[in-house]
């Protein structure tokens, strides 16, 4: 699998989720108009170099972050964000592993971290950190 393959499968089950809950989402480099006073969600993936493996020659392990920004409106409280939380945390679960097809990717850590507020939306960033091979 290569970086887009991974990509493709946590974004299938972020697809699903926003489908099931009426939530939209903001995918990387697509362009989105979040509405005001709805919950949206914006999602990121953050890189880091391949590490060296000792399977066998060439296969080397892609580690990275998808980060989901979770955004609800402005002085609505932190239920919200946090019923989201418990749901994603529920698909995306830590040591997990989510399939699609053929292609799978391995599932680490899942957490909150950090806050931001603007205008009109409260901003909190849950991290999943993930790892596959790749040949």
């Amino acid at each position: 699998m290569d970086r887009f393959d991974i990509e493709q499968v946590l974004i299938k089950y972020i697809n699903d989720y926003s489908v099931q809950k009426g939530i939209d989402v903001a995918y990387p480099n697509t362009l989105y108009e979040p509405t005001i006073n709805t919950k949206w969600l914006k999602v990121s993936f953050l890189q880091s170099k391949p590490s060296d493996t000792v399977l066998s020659t060439g296969y080397e392990r892609i580690n990275g972050i998808m980060q989901v920004d979770i955004n609800i409106p402005k002085d609505t409280g932190a239920y919200d964000i946090y019923e989201i939380y418990k749901d994603l945390k529920e698909i995306f679960k830590t040591n997990g592993i989510l399939r699609d097809g053929d292609n799978y990717v391995h599932l680490q850590s899942v957490y909150l971290e950090g806050q931001r507020v603007s205008e009109s939306w409260f901003t909190k960033y849950l991290t999943i950190e993930y790892s596959e091979f790749n040949k």
